[in-house]
C-alpha cells in the first residue's frame, strides 16, 4: 500500500477522532479507546477501529495469511493482541513494555518495523498505537 494512501487512512481517523473527541458524546467505555490531549488543546480519541486500519494499511503485507512472518497476524486487532511466536507484543496499559512500540521506533538493538526500504512509521501514527495501549488495548 502507497504513502499516500496509508496518509489518507491516517488523516480520516484523526478528522473521525477529532470529531468523536468534540461532540461531548463519545464515552471510552462505549469505544473501547481513550481521550488525550493533543496540541490544540481538545482531546482526541483512540479506538481499536484506528489501531487496527494503522496496522491493516502498514504492517499486513508481512504479517497476515498462512505466511505471516514470526507468526504475528496484524490483520486483527485479535491476532494483534494474541502476540506471535515470540510471545504478546502488546502489554495492556503499558506502551513503554510493548514490545511492538520498540520495533515501531527502531530502539536501539530492535530492528525497526517496517523494515527498509519501506517508510518508517510517522510519529503520530506511534503515538497513537502508544495512546490505544496505554489505555488498555480494548478490543471494540
Amino acid at each position: 500500500m502507497g504513502k499516500t494512501k496509508a496518509l489518507f487512512v491516517l488523516a480520516g481517523a484523526m478528522v473521525l477522532a477529532f470529531g468523536l473527541g468534540c461532540s461531548g458524546k463519545a464515552d471510552e467505555a462505549e469505544t473501547g479507546g481513550t481521550t488525550n490531549n493533543t496540541n490544540s488543546g481538545g482531546t482526541a480519541m483512540v479506538t481499536a477501529s484506528q489501531v487496527s486500519d494503522l496496522l491493516n494499511a502498514r504492517c499486513t503485507t508481512c504479517h497476515s495469511g498462512a505466511q505471516a512472518k514470526e507468526d504475528l497476524h496484524l490483520d486483527s486487532i485479535e491476532g494483534f493482541l494474541k502476540g506471535g511466536e515470540h510471545g504478546a507484543v502488546v502489554v495492556a496499559g503499558n506502551a513503554a513494555e510493548s514490545k511492538v512500540l520498540k520495533h515501531m521506533r527502531g530502539d536501539e538493538g530492535v530492528k525497526r518495523m517496517p523494515p527498509p526500504p519501506n517508510d518508517p512509521l510517522t510519529a503520530e501514527e506511534i503515538k497513537m498505537v502508544e495512546d490505544w495501549i496505554n489505555a488498555g488495548a480494548k478490543a471494540e
